[in-house]
């Protein structure tokens, strides 16, 4: 069961250690001491912002208009980007007004949504030709991909950190969103996915030196967001969960042997292979360096600055549990655990059953608020294959998959505060049985474990609750409501933008 809240403070007040794996002149923080609070624990869903293409070509972003036929989105929590070069696109120029990922993020919270801004570094699509901020001597930049700033430095500065440019960026965004303690956003996360060098590049040539400028970064954003006083969560940039997940299969080697980790490597990645080729593929993968990467960051300094540890996830639903406990350990005690990345990936659901994809994701959100994993953001937009996704490769509105997000989301409401589970029995076919509870009341759901299909008709639910009118149901799994007081529920509450206050020690 889950407790109401994680009201966990974390207060650091003296220099930690410099990591082994790094040495004194790489070492982040040194000198430095963070304020990192445990972000709000309660069990927040939303999703990645996203827009389709309407007639005549048009784009609708759909968090602000619905979908094509006034579907709202719901949620709570919405993931927004915002690029350093579209706020700075040369050095000295500030064009935060006339930056339109600024002006959506305005649009965002005036709609209702608490954004999650993800401050970026990459160039993407503003201004031609190399980034000014992190275009390194010799280094020829690819748009797509984050980089270190070009004048980070190697030992911290009392007066900004790392980087003084970097930490003028951040500066910026909490001005616009922050008066004093007060903020106007969720949480601020760092690039994304810096276990991948497809995302984040430093300054050397190692995973080492990644890791380390990484490190960096988080560093001189925590020392921005001390120095304006705010109370604003921070998290990293979202770790790639397929990576996390062969960390945890090679301990399951270490402990039980070929046979057991044969057997984990199936649940969460949906394959099979023999025992012998996956301790083969456990002891080679773990070298590689995205993975590798992975025991970096939590042996690092990293989450001295953070106030969670954010993850991204595709593999099977079934993977969560070890996944986020093997994150657990490694945190900071009372650290909150987030995902601001989860879809359904092709290759690992092995199908196209719409079906089968929407009981995944909502497995996956029981799965994470179960584990108390908050926020949870789902990935609406089509991108290497997520099935998940609420839009085609041409953009176009998928109303299935954005109905049974909202069958669940709209139940969530403002947060989930407990979480059960269960095995159960249908005559011959195993199931699994989630009771949850939102401020709205009390709300269940059931699926057929193995991705079995069943027929719903012969299954007695949880008593109370109303099965002959589901909210969601398909083959694989149904969304019930528990109390009355729910059945009918249109527009379950979206609180306005809040100020993410943390309690201080």
């Amino acid at each position: 069961t889950r407790p109401a809240t994680l009201a966990v403070v974390l207060t650091l007040v003296a220099a930690i250690a410099v990591n082994a794996l790094l040495d004194d002149s790489a070492a982040p923080g040194a000198g430095m001491i963070a304020t990192a609070n445990a972000a709000d624990g309660r069990g927040e869903v939303g999703v990645f912002n996203f827009a389709f293409v309407a007639g005549g070509g048009k784009r609708t972003p759909a968090l602000l208009e619905g979908g094509p036929k006034g579907e709202r989105i719901y949620g709570t929590v919405a993931r927004q980007s915002i690029f350093w070069s579209c706020v700075q696109p040369r050095e000295g120029a500030w064009k935060m007004d006339g930056c339109r990922q600024v002006r959506l993020v305005d649009q965002l919270q005036a709609a209702g949504w608490d954004v999650q801004v993800v401050l970026r570094t990459k160039a993407g699509q503003f201004g031609n030709g190399p980034f000014w901020a992190t275009d390194w001597p010799g280094q020829k930049e690819n748009p797509d991909v984050a980089y270190a700033p070009v004048d980070m430095l190697d030992e911290p500065s009392p007066e900004f950190a790392y980087s003084k440019g970097f930490y003028d960026y951040v500066s910026r965004v909490i001005d616009r969103y922050c008066d004093g303690s007060q903020c106007r956003i969720h949480s601020f996360v760092i690039d994304n996915e810096s276990n991948s060098r497809e995302q984040w590049i430093g300054r050397g040539k190692t995973p080492e030196s990644d890791v380390a400028d990484y490190v960096r970064l988080v560093a001189t954003a925590r020392k921005a967001i001390d120095d304006s006083g705010a109370r604003l969560p921070l998290f990293d940039s979202g770790i790639q969960g397929y990576a996390v997940l062969w960390h945890v299969l090679a301990e399951e080697l270490k402990a039980r042997g070929p046979q057991a980790a044969a057997a984990t490597y199936s649940a969460y990645f949906n394959a099979e292979s023999s025992p012998d080729r996956i301790a083969k593929m456990i002891q080679q993968r773990v070298k590689r360096p995205p993975i590798a990467k992975i025991n970096l960051f939590m042996e690092s300094d990293l989450h001295r600055y953070t106030d969670g540890v954010n993850f991204h996830h595709y593999q099977t639903p079934q993977s969560i549990p070890a996944l986020v406990d093997y994150l657990r350990k490694r945190a900071p005690a009372g650290h909150a655990i987030a995902t601001n990345e989860v879809g359904v990936r092709e290759k690992i659901v092995q199908s196209t059953d719409k079906d089968l994809i929407n009981a995944w994701m909502i497995q996956k959100m029981v799965y994470l608020l179960d584990s108390e994993v908050s926020p949870v953001i789902w990935f609406t937009i089509l991108a290497k294959a997520n099935l998940g996704g609420f839009t085609t490769g041409q953009a176009k509105f998928k109303p299935a998959h954005a109905a049974a997000w909202n069958s669940f989301a709209s139940l969530v409401g403002d947060g989930v505060t407990d979480v059960s589970m269960e095995s159960a029995e249908a005559g011959d076919q195993a199931l699994m049985r989630a009771v949850l509870k939102s401020p709205e009341g009390r709300f269940a759901v059931e699926w057929f474990e193995g991705d079995q299909a069943g027929n719903w008709s012969d299954v007695a639910g949880p008593s109370g609750c109303e099965t002959d009118q589901p909210r969601y149901a398909n083959r694989y799994l149904r969304v019930v409501t528990c109390d009355l007081s729910l059945i009918h529920i249109s527009e379950p509450t979206r609180p306005a933008p809040l100020s993410r206050m943390p309690s201080s020690a």
